[in-house]
């Protein structure tokens, strides 16, 4: 997109744009792979709670929704 280049967007910054991108998927896919092993046993509700939003109105919104 030749708006980009003149923006002064150059192919590295797309290239560190994408590898963040990457990052963050596997970020949270280890996130929802901790939340299914989790499961709903009460003994780990207070980790899960840190890990998945609450249901409700307006809840602290947390990694996994």
């Amino acid at each position: 997109d030749p708006r980009l280049a003149a923006d002064g967007v150059t192919q590295a910054d797309l290239e560190e744009q994408f590898a963040l991108q990457l990052q963050i998927r596997e970020t949270l896919e280890d996130a929802r792979a901790l939340a299914a092993k989790l499961g709903s046993a009460p003994s780990h509700a207070a980790l899960r709670a840190k890990l998945v939003t609450a249901r409700g109105a307006y809840p602290q919104p947390m990694l996994i929704d």
